[in-house]
C-alpha cells in the first residue's frame, strides 16, 4: 500500500471516530495494519476505537503493541492503565498511571484516575496526595475538587473536606455537585436549613438534579414543612416515575411525616410492579398498621413470612396482634421468640411494651427488669418502666426508676420529656418546664416536646406563651390533632373564639377527629351562637357513640336553640326514660319550657319528680314555676 493510501485511510477513519462511527473507523485502521503492523497512528487509534466499543482485550493487545514500540506516549499508558483499573489489577494500574505524570505532569484526567484506584484501596492519604498536585496545574477543576474534598470525608477529615468546598465557592466555580456535597456537609453538621440554600442552589444549575430533588425532600421533612417535602417528593417521582428505589423511600417519608394514605397509594404502585418486593410489602404493612386496617397489616406481613421469615416480621405481627386486642397470639409469638433466643434482650422489650398496651402491667414490669437484667443499666428501658410505675400510680417507684434513667442519659431528650411529665403530675410546674426546655434545646424538631410546654402554660394560664409555642407548628402541621388542640384551647381560655374555631374547622371537616376535639369544636361553636352547626358535630359524635346521655342532652339542647321545640322535648324524655333522675336533662327540659312559654307543661313535669336532692341552681329552676 503506498503512502498516499494509507495517508488517506488513516484521514478517514479519523472522520469515522469524531462521528463516532467506531466499527468503520475500526475497519479503515485494521486496512492500515494488514500493510503495516507497526503503524502507530493506526495502532493507537485502533486500541481507542476498541476501547470506544469496549473491547478492553482488543484494545490492550493494540495499545500493548505499541508501547512494544514506543515506550514514552502517555495517551497510550493512559488507556492502558485504565484498562488495568477496569479488569481490577490495580498495582499494574498504577504504575503505568505513575508513568504518564511522568511524561505529561499536566495530565489532570491521570492524577483523578489514579486517586480514584488509590481510593478504592482505602489509602486515601494517596489519594489527598495525587489530587493536591492536580490542582497546582488547574485549581479550579470541579471533578479534582469534589473527589478530594470526597477523599478527606473517607479519611475522616470533614472539616477539611468542608474548606477544600468552599474554596471552590471563593474561586467563583459553580457546579451542582460542589453545592450538593456542600449542602450535605451542612447536614452532617445538623445545620440541615444551611443545607438546604446550597441544595436549591444545585436546582438552580440543574433543576432534574435527583441528590438536590431528594435531600431538599428530606430537610423539608426535618424542618417539620412537610408539604414542601412532599412537593419535592412529587418532583423526583415525575422525573424518575419508574425508579422503585425512590417511590419507596418517598414513601417511607410520607408515613413518617403522617402522610398515610399517600404513602400508602405509592405503595401500591410499587407493588403492581413487582408484588414480592419485601420493603415494600413490609412498608405498606407498616402504613395498614398506622391506618388501623390490622386485616391488611398482617395479610402482607404473612406475604413476608412465606417469602422470608425473619424475628423482625414475628415482632411486628406480634405488636399487630396486640393493638387488634387479641393479646394471645401476640404473646404466643413473643413466648416462642424467648424461647429460641432466651439471652435475646429486645425481645423481653417488646414483649414488656405488648404487656404495657395489654394493660398487664405485672407482667410488663417482669420482662422489663429481665431486659435490663441482661442488657445493664438501660436508660430508655428505665424510662419506661417508670411511665408504667405511673400508670399504675406507683409514683415513688416511678421517682426512682426515672431518677436512675436521667443519671445514666441526662442528655436524652425523650428522658426529659417523660421525667418531665413526671414532675407535671406531681404539680411540680417549675421543674418540668425545665425538663421539656432542656428536651426542646436538644432536639427541637419534635413536635411532642412542644405540645407538653404548651399544656404547661395552659394549666399555669400563660395563655399567650401557649399560642406563641404552638402557632408556628401548627402552620407546618395543619393535621397534627394535640397541636390543633392545645392551640384552640388556648384561644378558647382568652375567649378569641373566632381563632379557636379557625384552628379546629379544616381539621374537623376533614373527618378526622376524635370526640375530643370535636367536643372542644362544640364548646367554641356554642360560644359563639351557632347551634345550628354545634348540632351537626354532636349528631356525628353520637353516630360514634350513640349511648352517650351527654352527648344526647347536648342535642336536646340545640334543637331547642334552633327552634326544634317538639324533638327537644322528645330528646329530652327519651335520656329521662333511660335516667329518670338525671338532673341535667330535668332542668334541661325545664329551661326549654321556660324559654319557649310552654308553663303548664313545665309544672305538669314538676308533680312527677322528687327534687328533694337537686342542686340549689336546681331548686331556684323549679320555684321560678310556682
Amino acid at each position: 500500500m503506498s503512502t498516499n493510501e494509507t495517508e488517506l485511510l488513516l484521514i478517514q477513519a479519523s472522520a469515522m471516530t469524531a462521528e463516532k462511527k467506531y466499527k468503520e473507523a475500526l475497519e479503515k485502521y485494521k486496512e492500515v495494519l494488514k500493510s503495516d503492523s507497526q503503524n502507530l497512528e493506526a495502532l493507537k487509534n485502533a486500541g481507542i476505537n476498541y476501547f470506544l466499543l469496549d473491547d478492553i482485550d482488543n484494545a490492550l493487545e493494540c495499545f500493548i503493541k505499541f508501547k512494544k514500540i514506543n515506550e514514552d506516549d502517555a495517551t497510550v499508558r493512559y488507556y492502558i492503565g485504565s484498562i488495568y483499573t477496569l479488569n481490577g489489577e490495580m498495582n499494574l494500574a498504577i504504575d503505568e498511571f505513575k508513568k504518564v505524570i511522568a511524561l505529561r505532569e499536566e495530565y489532570i484526567d491521570t492524577y483523578r484516575s489514579l486517586a480514584m484506584i488509590y481510593i478504592s484501596l482505602k489509602n486515601n492519604n494517596a489519594a489527598i496526595e495525587v489530587l493536591k498536585q492536580a490542582l497546582l496545574f488547574d485549581d479550579k477543576d470541579p471533578q479534582t475538587i469534589k473527589l478530594l474534598a470526597s477523599a478527606y470525608l473517607n479519611n475522616k477529615e470533614d472539616e477539611e473536606s468542608f474548606k477544600i468546598l468552599q474554596s471552590a465557592l471563593e474561586k467563583g466555580i459553580e457546579n451542582s455537585d460542589i453545592y450538593n456535597m456542600i449542602g450535605s456537609s451542612f447536614v452532617v453538621k445538623e445545620r440541615p436549613q444551611e443545607g438546604l440554600i446550597y441544595f436549591q442552589k444545585a436546582l438552580e444549575l440543574t433543576p432534574g438534579d435527583y441528590t438536590a430533588i431528594i435531600s431538599s425532600a428530606l430537610i423539608y421533612g426535618i424542618m417539620l414543612d412537610f408539604d414542601k417535602a412532599i412537593e419535592y417528593h412529587k418532583k423526583a417521582l415525575e422525573l424518575f416515575p419508574t425508579n422503585m428505589e425512590l417511590q419507596i423511600n418517598a414513601a417511607i417519608d410520607w408515613y413518617v411525616n403522617g402522610y398515610l394514605d399517600e404513602a400508602k397509594q405509592l405503595m401500591l404502585e410499587v407493588l403492581k410492579i413487582d408484588p414480592n418486593e419485601a420493603r415494600a410489602m413490609y412498608q405498606i404493612a407498616l402504613i395498614y398498621h398506622e391506618l388501623y386496617d390490622y386485616d391488611n397489616a398482617l395479610l402482607f406481613l404473612k406475604k413476608i413470612a412465606q417469602i422470608n421469615h425473619s424475628d423482625v416480621i414475628s415482632l411486628k405481627m406480634a405488636e399487630v396482634y396486640a393493638d387488634m386486642g387479641e393479646y394471645d397470639k401476640a404473646s404466643e409469638i413473643m413466648d416462642k421468640l424467648i424461647k429460641k433466643s432466651a439471652t435475646e434482650a429486645e425481645y423481653y422489650y417488646k414483649y414488656a411494651i405488648i404487656c404495657t398496651k395489654a394493660k398487664d402491667t405485672a407482667s410488663a414490669e417482669k420482662y422489663f427488669k429481665k431486659f435490663i437484667a441482661l442488657k445493664g443499666d438501660d436508660a430508655t428501658a428505665r424510662k419506661d418502666l417508670a411511665v408504667l410505675y405511673i400508670s399504675t400510680h406507683q409514683m415513688d417507684y416511678a421517682k426512682e426508676e426515672f431518677e436512675k434513667a436521667y443519671e445514666l442519659a441526662p442528655e436524652d431528650p425523650w428522658i426529659c420529656f417523660e421525667y418531665g411529665n413526671f414532675f407535671f403530675l406531681e404539680g411540680n410546674y417549675q421543674k418540668a418546664l425545665e425538663l421539656y426546655n432542656k428536651a426542646i434545646q436538644i432536639n427541637p424538631l419534635q413536635t411532642e416536646y412542644f405540645i407538653a410546654k404548651a399544656v404547661l402554660m395552659n394549666k399555669i394560664q400563660k395563655f399567650d406563651e401557649a399560642i406563641k409555642i404552638l402557632k408556628p407548628i401548627a402552620d407546618r402541621q395543619n393535621r397534627h390533632p394535640q397541636v390543633l388542640y392545645t392551640l384552640a384551647w388556648a384561644y378558647l381560655q382568652k375567649d378569641d373564639l373566632i381563632e379557636s374555631k379557625k384552628v379546629l374547622e379544616n381539621y374537623i371537616h376533614d373527618g378526622r377527629s376524635g370526640l375530643e376535639m370535636l367536643n372542644l369544636y362544640v364548646i367554641v361553636l356554642d360560644r359563639l351562637g351557632e347551634y345550628e352547626e354545634a348540632l351537626k358535630v354532636v349528631d356525628i359524635m353520637l353516630a360514634q357513640n350513640p349511648n352517650n346521655m351527654s352527648l344526647m342532652l347536648s342535642k336536646a339542647k340545640y334543637l331547642g336553640k334552633k327552634g326544634d321545640v317538639s324533638q327537644a322535648e322528645e330528646t329530652y324524655l327519651t335520656v329521662l326514660s333511660i335516667l329518670p333522675e338525671y338532673e341535667d336533662a330535668i332542668t334541661g327540659l325545664l329551661s326549654l319550657y321556660k324559654e319557649n312559654g310552654l308553663i303548664p307543661k313545665a309544672k305538669d313535669f314538676i308533680k312527677k319528680i322528687n327534687a328533694d336532692s337537686f342542686s340549689d341552681q336546681a331548686q331556684e329552676l323549679i320555684k321560678s314555676f310556682e
